[in-house]
């Protein structure tokens, strides 16, 4: 990261936010924990609102065991302010992935009615294929 000019803030919050999903991608989740931490920090600082949702989508890249309703009401937590990022960004792509993060979650969790309502929103970004394709490999019948 030496040879990003240290004014170019917005490169580095975009590298750390990509050596964060890389990091995580590898197993090693002290660095991407460490990378995490300074992308957001980054991001915050700088309003850089993709690179805080890309930073945000990589908690739930890895397999999570819930262990507790506190730890249930943290994920939906976690998958409210994706969607609220997504939101804010003016890209389909991102919304498309917050939907399908709570689409999953919801699943893990048994919420079928929350999956049922992400699914609904993803048909209205007119991705009806994928949607079809994903709540199959999800398990659950079609809508």
């Amino acid at each position: 990261m030496g040879k990003i000019d240290p004014k170019d803030q917005r490169s580095r919050c975009q590298l750390v936010s990509r050596l964060s999903r890389a990091y995580s991608h590898l197993g090693d989740s002290k660095n991407s924990a460490k990378c995490h931490k300074e992308g957001v920090n980054l991001a915050r600082r700088l309003g850089d609102k993709t690179s805080l949702f890309e930073l945000s989508v990589v908690s739930f890249l890895t397999q999570t065991t819930v262990k507790s309703v506190a730890e249930a009401n943290d994920r939906i937590a976690r998958v409210d302010e994706l969607k609220r990022l997504s939101a804010g960004i003016n890209d389909d792509d991102a919304r498309s992935r917050a939907l399908a993060v709570d689409v999953y979650v919801s699943t893990e969790l048994g919420n079928r009615a929350r999956a049922d309502r992400a699914v609904d929103g993803w048909k209205n970004l007119g991705r009806c294929a994928s949607v079809s394709t994903s709540y199959g490999s999800l398990g659950l019948r079609g809508p």
